[in-house]
């Protein structure tokens, strides 16, 4: 018999993490290493940023759409 894992809810909001050294960059976010304060556990948080020269916001918000509703 197979035991499932039940999925974590992180909980949503910056009061709920200390954010650390940037770990990974990409063309519109940074990587950082982060302390999620209420499972006391390092996780990885992606920081959008469109404000650099090559964000492009309706390829991302594309890209966010086809990602979620494609089966």
């Amino acid at each position: 018999m197979r035991k499932t894992m039940e999925k974590k809810k992180y909980p949503i909001g910056p009061e709920n993490y200390v954010l650390h050294e940037e770990i990974g960059q990409g063309a519109t976010a940074s990587v950082h290493r982060a302390l999620c304060v209420p499972f006391n556990e390092i996780v990885a948080i992606k920081i959008l940023d469109f404000e650099r020269d090559n964000a492009d916001l309706v390829k991302f918000l594309s890209f966010c759409c086809l990602n979620f509703f494609s089966p």
